[in-house]
């Protein structure tokens, strides 16, 4: 089957957030990939799974493209519904969810101008790595990450593509954590990205905050059997500051 009468279904990381980026960005696509926004009234993850399933299912799609905490997403929903290896394209995928905000505070830590800030930054990732109580600590980690002034500017290697994404976000706002925090215990005690094997394609950038050693990543996904593909000189949305898309639909 080609990819030009393929139709795929875009998983994001979840409640509180959209595809809006992608809407205004990837317009050409439209035809071919559903840029979805999941539903923010759900209580568990385990719901959030089966909302996903049953929009693929009612969508008829043929694979999944997913981003970020959505590749997680992705491989629960392909263990229940019928998608070929081929079909299933990983964006940014994070194995490790605590382990990929501490890289990100360490990030952070080491361009922080202010001293009090890099304290903050390097005592909530110590704090989520010895942590009894992994739960608070990973809040106490999300909110110091997500609440630096660099935090926007990080995720993105490009400083025009942030000044765009600046202008989409004061209209659609990336993350309402209101509708996160539903979800959050849950994620954490599911969350557990592996591709068991599988061809699935795997994408990532190689300034990608959420990540430590960028090679690391790229043996990791590779034993695990996807076929990785490192895009240089792009942050965390490698589909929106490169022509990845271009790359999955053979244009390039």
């Amino acid at each position: 089957m080609s990819h030009s009468n393929l139709r795929y279904l875009f998983l994001h990381f979840g409640p509180g957030g959209n595809a809006a980026l992608e809407r205004k960005w990837l317009t050409s696509y439209k035809s071919a990939v559903d840029f979805w926004d999941q539903p923010k009234d759900v209580s568990s993850f385990e719901e959030l799974v089966q909302q996903c399933v049953n929009q693929y299912n009612v969508g008829q799609y043929n694979g999944i493209i997913a981003h970020s905490f959505g590749c997680d997403l992705a491989l629960k929903v392909k263990d229940l519904v019928n998608i070929r290896d081929s079909n299933l394209i990983l964006i940014s995928p994070l194995r490790d969810l605590p382990k990929a905000f501490i890289n990100f505070a360490q990030h952070l830590a080491s361009e922080a101008a202010i001293p009090e800030r890099k304290q903050d930054l390097t005592a909530a990732a110590k704090g989520m790595e010895m942590a009894s109580n992994k739960i608070e600590a990973f809040a106490r980690l999300v909110t110091a990450v997500s609440s630096d002034p660099l935090y926007y500017r990080r995720l993105w290697a490009q400083a025009s593509k942030l000044k765009e994404f600046e202008a989409v976000a004061s209209q659609f706002p990336p993350v309402d954590m209101n509708c996160w925090r539903t979800v959050l215990v849950d994620y954490i005690l599911n969350h557990q990205v592996s591709l068991k094997g599988r061809k699935a394609k795997v994408y990532i950038g190689s300034e990608d905050p959420y990540y430590g050693l960028i090679r690391d990543e790229e043996s990791y996904w590779s034993e695990q059997g996807g076929n990785v593909y490192l895009i240089e000189d792009v942050g965390h949305y490698p589909h929106l500051e490169a022509k990845v898309f271009e790359k999955i639909f053979g244009t390039s």
